[in-house]
């Protein structure tokens, strides 16, 4: 049986990234030749533009890929910090709550304050990181 979860598929975003970068590349190159066959023949740049087509269209490619690496780097980076922020707003109605007994309430501020100093360690590591390819 199969178990279902709320992964993200990240085989078919990567092969759907693929597919479309190539795309974005053919397109790009054909784009070039096409912009080529419509200059008169006697002319220098309908040649240089033929011979830059392949190397634009891996090109293209390749910005598009990055592109998209980025875009899911933001989308999750995003992501994390909506569900820090519902976690927190959790916890604090947790706190709140009067049926909840006062051991728990502990529990739940020793897991906020353990939540805010991983991510203080993640931003300070981040930073270190950056300060050394200064």
């Amino acid at each position: 049986m199969a178990k279902f979860t709320n992964q993200p598929h990240t085989a078919s975003t990567k092969i759907s990234n693929n597919t479309t970068s190539n795309l974005a590349g053919a397109g790009g190159g054909t784009l070039l030749l096409m912009l080529a066959k419509n200059i008169p023949d006697p002319s220098e740049i309908k040649s240089w533009l033929i011979i830059l087509a392949p190397s634009v269209s891996v090109f293209l490619a390749w910005l598009w890929r990055l592109a998209g690496k980025k875009y899911d780097k933001f989308q999750k980076v995003r992501e994390a910090k909506k569900l820090a922020d519902l976690l927190y707003k959790d916890i604090d109605a947790a706190l709140i709550d009067p049926s909840i007994s006062e051991e728990e309430k502990e529990k739940l501020r020793r897991d906020k304050s353990a939540i805010k100093l991983e991510k203080i360690a993640s931003m300070a590591k981040k930073l270190k990181s950056i300060q050394s390819d200064i």
